[in-house]
């Protein structure tokens, strides 16, 4: 997964097109850096 950060939910999905504690999440699941 290298330099990105990813946010997955306790049942094992990953977040897409959301915010988690503030950061925005794309489509890719890949945190959107500012």
């Amino acid at each position: 997964m290298g330099d990105s950060w990813y946010y997955f939910y306790p049942d094992g999905s990953m977040a897409v097109n959301t915010k988690v504690d503030g950061y925005e999440v794309g489509p890719d699941g890949k945190r959107k850096e500012d």
